[in-house]
């Protein structure tokens, strides 16, 4: 009984051993180049992400570069450089925002705040980042409320009640500016609610509480 196992175990492994060997001569070719495919699909995406790597990098040293040229008065090929990058569209989003929002300030500062508005808008509509993208849509508010002109009121208004909305980490900020804002329009009772609406968060932290506090005190003398 043992030998015809044996001899059984021997036969199906000849058959086993000889489908495996029919089985590589007819798809053989085949699994030796998925192989080869796959090999060249992880070669390529290796050498995409180091080429990626190698352009943000020199995007980088070109923003650098900038601002060193701005900062040693330079101002003029600081903001060339600025603007190629960010009128590029094949810079990445992430550093085309670094750029913009650098670009914006300098406008900003040099005078051209229609310019700046205009940057900090669309990073605003581009950005996916939330802490970026409500940073330049702050920016582009605040430079909207300095302007002081009433035509602007209802964009402005409209921006504020998107900067405001919970998923804001910079929500606190809107809502002061938002204040400000309603203080220039002579609406104090609106400015003391939004004021106050800050300090009734949990999530407000104990500085910026402080400071509420001493402007909403202030502020109640003055109604």
């Amino acid at each position: 009984m043992a030998k015809e196992d044996n001899i059984m175990r021997e036969i199906k492994e000849d058959v086993q051993r000889e489908r495996a060997i029919e089985f590589i001569h007819k798809y053989g070719k085949y699994i030796l180049a998925g192989i080869v495919i796959l090999i060249l699909l992880v070669s390529v995406s290796i050498i995409t992400k180091k080429n990626a790597q190698k352009r943000n990098d020199n995007y980088n040293e070109q923003i650098y570069k900038a601002v060193e040229l701005i900062n040693q008065e330079q101002t003029e090929k600081g903001v060339k450089i600025l603007e190629d990058l960010f009128e590029n569209s094949k810079v990445p989003t992430s550093i085309r925002t670094i750029t913009g929002l650098r670009l914006a300030q300098v406008k900003s500062s040099n005078g051209n705040k229609v310019k700046a508005i205009a940057i900090y808008k669309e990073i605003y509509q581009n950005e996916k980042d939330l802490f970026l993208k409500n940073q330049a849509g702050l920016a582009a508010v605040n430079l909207l409320v300095e302007e002081q002109n009433k035509e602007l009121y209802p964009e402005i208004e409209k921006m504020f009640f998107k900067l405001i909305q919970k998923n804001n980490p910079l929500q606190t900020l809107a809502l002061e500016q938002k204040a400000l804002f309603e203080i220039q329009k002579g609406e104090k009772e609106k400015a003391l609610q939004t004021l106050e609406s800050i300090l009734s968060n949990p999530k407000t932290d104990n500085n910026t509480k402080q400071r509420i506090e001493k402007i909403v005190k202030v502020y109640k003398t003055t109604l």
